[in-house]
């Protein structure tokens, strides 16, 4: 049945978006039943992969402690502009002073770089820019998160591991006519959902920042 949905739907556009986690297996799967769709990752789970090293190579105390090492391992990857080219601009942040002042004075900082290139700056890394790079993307295409949000929600309107079949029916009509709710109001025009003030206010610095690079009043390294 999902299958069906998600054939039909891009169908009708097959520009469509498939924002996924970073899995091999299920990004190969979504570019061989969708080629014509864009294939994004979950900006959420990209930054739990880089969270992941960092803990791994002992540099999480470190990182909480120091605002330069924050900055710099942050920045090393995520802002890369896409319309640009990534390994050249990935090199320029990796060699420049104050990254290899921090190398310096934490070394295992020269394997979390590594780590970066080989995976997803490299032309043989696993994951390609377009997958991660987030340059164009704004809060509703960033991440998946709304999905995980949603799955936790069902999971505690059904209330047990293994329901029956009538009360998944039962719960499956009552999440339809909430969903046809939704539909109506906005057929008629009704304000959607507030978003909170402080993801309003992180958009509307990042669409200025990105901008300014763009216009050429900013550069990747202030």
């Amino acid at each position: 049945m999902v299958g069906n949905v998600l054939e039909q739907s891009f169908r009708k556009d097959p520009r469509n978006t498939c924002l996924i986690d970073f899995e091999l297996v299920l990004i190969t799967t979504n570019e061989t039943e969708f080629r014509q769709a864009v294939i994004s990752g979950c900006y959420f789970d990209f930054c739990q992969s880089l969270w992941r090293r960092v803990q791994q190579l002992d540099l999480a105390g470190r990182y909480r402690r120091s605002r330069r090492l924050r900055k710099q391992s942050g920045s090393s990857c995520h802002r890369l502009p896409a319309t640009c080219p990534c390994q050249a601009q990935f090199r320029e942040l990796a060699t420049n002073n104050s990254t290899q002042r921090l190398v310096a004075g934490y070394p295992a900082m020269q394997q979390f770089i590594q780590y970066l290139e080989n995976n997803y700056i490299s032309d043989n890394g696993n994951f390609p820019a377009q997958l991660w790079n987030v340059f164009h993307r704004d809060n509703d295409t960033r991440t998946n998160n709304h999905v995980e949000g949603f799955h936790q929600r069902w999971n505690n309107i059904i209330g047990r591991a293994h329901p029956s079949l009538w009360l998944f029916l039962r719960k499956m009509k009552d999440e339809q006519h909430l969903l046809e709710i939704t539909v109506a109001s906005a057929g008629r025009g009704e304000a959607p959902p507030h978003r909170r003030r402080k993801w309003c206010t992180l958009q509307q610095r990042i669409t200025r920042l990105r901008d300014e690079y763009l216009n050429g009043k900013r550069t990747l390294q202030r």
